[in-house]
């Protein structure tokens, strides 16, 4: 237990970046009574880092993989902090962030995150980040398990619990549960997000997120933008909140000068229940062709004329394929099936 302010383990070096490697950590309780320091602190070149059961409490980042400065002589060293695993993992209680990082390998695998953050907004459970210009390859988050992001006063959710920023090829985000209770998800309170953040260029290339279960994260349970060749399939996203929600929406915000235009997204097999707060289902549009959305099932037992189904607001030649979809809506017969983009009559017709 870190009863000074400290980290729980540092793996840098001063000054230039030195090379170093082989780092396995495994069965330990850290615990801090501060909420400040690291509980693992990555920085300079520190590759190949396992982080396997261990427990991280009340630190201000639990997981933090920080970056490099420039490299000595070492010819081995190429400023970056690469493959890190962290697996088995319950990472709780954290002020700031439960991970806070990224780079080429990095695998967040079958932990539990819960209870991290306490800035709305600008907080989460896990917050894979990347700088301009310093692109990651092959990161993967898998089996884990997000509740409680970023708690207010009130113990509602107030930020994304899993957020990705910056500049990424090749992420998978692939069989995690993120869930918040009924009645604890404000308006800031997202489920996954891939997208971007900052003010220099950002974009997302390959991008699975597939098999997740998303409940009642409140504002978007899953959201992406500036992302070309990304796939959203196989996952259940629940919303009971009583509020207006979006399943899945691409864009899910505006883009910034610079980063990547949206262009060929698939949406496929995805079921989709909207509580009585309704709103959007699946919402693709604005930017970019090439897009499919086929094989989705929606379900709203709510009454509200304004649920969407859809809303697909691109020319139909956008749209590679949206076929095979079924939205159920019995109680709402003034429901659009496709918002600000035609009928069903129409778009069966295409």
């Amino acid at each position: 237990t870190r009863t000074d302010g400290a980290h729980g383990f540092a793996l840098e070096d001063g000054g230039t970046a030195e090379h170093e490697e082989g780092y396995r950590f495994e069965n330990l309780d850290l615990r801090s009574t501060t909420g400040t320091g690291n509980g693992f602190f990555l920085y300079n070149d520190i590759d190949d880092v396992e982080i396997v059961n261990v427990a991280v409490d009340g630190f201000a980042i639990g997981v933090h993989l920080a970056s490099s400065n420039p490299c000595s002589a070492d010819p081995e060293c190429d400023g970056r902090n690469d493959r890190l695993t962290i697996r088995g993992a319950i990472v709780t209680n954290n002020t700031s962030q439960g991970f806070l990082g990224g780079s080429d390998g990095t695998r967040i695998l079958d932990s539990v995150f819960e209870s991290n953050g306490s800035t709305a907004v600008f907080d989460h459970n896990i917050y894979i980040s990347g700088a301009s210009g310093h692109e990651t390859d092959g990161i993967v988050v898998r089996g884990n398990r997000l509740y409680r992001s970023t708690p207010d006063g009130t113990g509602s959710c107030s930020a994304v619990s899993l957020v990705v920023h910056g500049e990424h090829r090749n992420l998978l985000i692939e069989g995690n549960e993120v869930l918040e209770d009924v009645g604890l998800a404000g308006a800031g309170c997202w489920g996954i997000a891939v997208d971007p953040g900052y003010s220099e260029p950002e974009g997302f290339v390959n991008v699975t997120i597939r098999g997740n279960r998303v409940s009642n994260t409140g504002n978007t349970l899953i959201g992406i933008a500036g992302c070309q060749n990304c796939v959203v399939e196989n996952n259940v996203l629940i919303h009971g909140q009583p509020y207006s929600a979006r399943g899945i929406a691409a864009p899910d915000r505006s883009l910034g000068p610079g980063d990547l235009e949206q262009d060929a997204i698939v949406i496929r097999n995805n079921s989709i229940w909207m509580g009585d707060g309704g709103g959007t289902a699946i919402r693709l549009e604005d930017l970019g062709d090439e897009h499919e959305v086929v094989s989705n099932v929606i379900a709203y037992p709510g009454t509200s004329a304004s649920f969407n189904c859809f809303e697909l607001g691109l020319p139909y030649a956008d749209y590679t394929a949206v076929d095979h979809n079924i939205c159920h809506a019995p109680n709402a017969p003034g429901a659009e099936w496709v918002h600000n983009g035609g009928s069903l009559a129409t778009w069966q017709a295409e």
